[in-house]
């Protein structure tokens, strides 16, 4: 019989086959050019399998057809032998048992325990905007201070309501979430619950090399950012999204800190303020969602201005330098750390239209910084990777992107 009539009458595959061939478990006579699987194959493959069955690994199994076949045992011998290494094998199944069972009381054991930890880390108090932060907020249109016409507080905090300004503009309070005009929104979610693992799912589908160089950046501000000088300093944060900043740095930001952090994807901000409301809150928070352009905050009134890849994002589909457009809120001496993803190459077919490559290169973002009269303290340049994943896919095959991460202070 021929390898592959012998492997379909088997129900296996024909590298199966050939796999027990490598270990010698299978013998066959060559025919030719080809092998030969007659009676005794067959009856070697039925013990193999049978073997497998009982939970035999392959390398027990050579050992076992070996001492059979150069031992040339006697049914006698063979049952004597056979039943030796079956009760060896069941000593090793039942201390294998003992040690499972043990593993799984101390998997319930630290199941219990964090499910303590949860219920106890759940927050009954609803999310909501604290009133430190009514005296920053402005009508983007004017400038005005607006006017809290309607609304909810609970412990200090609006949780609905409505702002309305003298020109007419009106801002919403939606479950302490300010909204901005609900027309240039987006959201990546169905509802405020749905994808609720995005992070593992992000880190199960995007390039090992991608998410090093994410953490290197990180690590590096982490390192780089004199947080400890930061008491009560007013941080905005552009282009949040699911919060990847915040939540690393969440042990740096001080109690007197006021936090704003600002996104056009209200889905993403109500999936980060979901996952907010289980950890208990140690420094004021408003979340925004808005236009980039749209901010409704008094010019001068930020002291450490985020960009973690808001205006990359941002430049996806606009051709302005992001941070020139909204240098108006930073303050005289406002520090800025931002981090850019940048190309060293264009492919012929790259996803980035041509009249907006600038805002992705080295060179015309340092100059944007540097006419923005940000001074560096330090800076930091990835190395550069060629694949991203599921949720990075703007770059194609052929175009090397990098991190460009700047820490520096306004002067002027």
């Amino acid at each position: 019989m021929k390898i592959g009539k012998f492997a379909s009458t088997n129900n296996l595959t024909i590298d199966t086959i050939r796999h027990y061939m490598s270990l010698d478990l299978l013998v066959p006579q060559m025919d030719g050019a080809q092998y030969n699987f007659d009676e005794r194959c067959q009856m070697d493959l039925s013990e193999i399998l049978y073997f497998k069955s009982i939970g035999f690994s392959l390398q027990e199994i050579q050992t076992l057809l070996i001492f059979k076949r150069i031992g040339r045992l006697t049914d006698y011998e063979k049952g004597l032998y056979y039943r030796s290494f079956f009760e060896q094998k069941m000593t090793s199944i039942n201390e294998s048992i003992a040690h499972l069972e043990s593993v799984k009381h101390k998997l319930a054991d630290a199941v219990n325990k964090i499910e303590t930890t949860l219920e106890q880390s759940k927050s009954s108090e609803p999310f909501g905007i604290p009133l430190s932060f009514l005296s920053r907020i402005s009508c983007y249109h004017c400038k005005s201070a607006m006017l809290l016409t309607e609304g909810a507080i609970t412990n200090q905090k609006l949780v609905t309501g409505v702002f309305t300004c003298t020109c007419g503009m009106q801002y919403t309070i939606e479950e302490g979430i300010l909204i901005v005009n609900s027309e240039d929104l987006i959201t990546t979610h169905a509802t405020e619950d749905a994808d609720a693992i995005y992070v593992e799912d992000y880190i199960m589908h995007t390039d090992s090399e991608y998410l090093n160089n994410l953490y290197k950046n990180f690590e590096w501000a982490y390192k780089t950012i004199p947080f400890e000088h930061y008491e009560n300093k007013v941080f905005l944060d552009l282009g949040i999204g699911h919060g990847f900043f915040l939540r690393y740095f969440y042990d740096k930001i001080h109690s007197s800190n006021q936090y704003i952090a600002v996104d056009h994807d209200i889905g993403r901000l109500k999936w980060l303020r979901n996952r907010l409301m289980s950890n208990p809150m140690h420094f004021d928070l408003l979340l925004i969602a808005c236009d980039f352009k749209k901010i409704p905050l008094y010019d001068h009134s930020i002291d450490i201005m985020l960009d973690i890849s808001g205006s990359s994002n941002y430049a996806f589909d606009h051709p302005e330098f992001l941070l020139a457009e909204l240098s108006p809120l930073c303050n005289e001496a406002c520090d800025l750390l931002a981090s850019f993803l940048l190309f060293k190459n264009f492919s012929k077919n790259s996803k980035i239209k041509p009249f907006l490559r600038n805002n992705f290169k080295l060179t015309f973002v340092s100059e944007q910084i540097s006419h923005l009269n940000f001074k560096e303290y330090a800076s930091y340049v990835s190395d550069t990777v060629t694949r991203g994943g599921k949720f990075e896919d703007f770059f194609v095959e052929g175009e090397h992107i990098f991190n460009y991460a700047f820490y520096g202070k306004r002067w002027g």
